[in-house]
């Protein structure tokens, strides 16, 4: 079940188990608005590029997705998770934690993966509902 969290005018989805917060984003799109961040504390079934399992079960990390919508689809959405994962290794570079971009999507520290990043776009027939953006980052 979901608390929401308030961080100044916007609602955060938080739960403290879930399945993978992509897999609810997606299976709940039609009731989530534009720009809800979902967050977990762990995950049950988390998952990466090509349905790759990704280890969600310590709450110390971040387990988190963005509904994007509506908005036209575009070619350029697929760059989402390239800008993100340069954006996670600025935050992480601004704690003075080494960080580098494993591309396409994937962010490194000392030549470990600490954080994947998954971009979904979702369809329905021919028209574009949205884009679901998540983000695990091992801490």
């Amino acid at each position: 079940m979901a608390r929401y969290i308030s961080v100044g005018t916007h609602r955060i989805f938080y739960f403290s188990t879930i399945d993978s917060t992509n897999s609810y984003a997606l299976r709940n799109l039609q009731n989530i608005s534009d720009k809800q961040v979902i967050l977990a504390e762990t995950q049950t079934r988390g998952h990466g590029r090509m349905s790759r399992s990704w280890i969600s079960s310590s709450p110390q990390n971040i387990y988190m997705s963005i509904v994007l919508k509506p908005l036209p689809f575009s070619e350029h959405l697929s760059n989402l998770t390239q800008y993100t994962s340069v954006v996670i290794c600025e935050v992480m570079d601004s704690y003075g934690v080494d960080a580098e971009v494993k591309w396409p999507n994937d962010v490194l520290v000392h030549g470990r993966k600490i954080a994947g990043i998954l971009g979904e776009s979702i369809f329905q027939g021919e028209c574009f509902q949205g884009y679901v953006l998540g983000a695990g980052i091992n801490l």
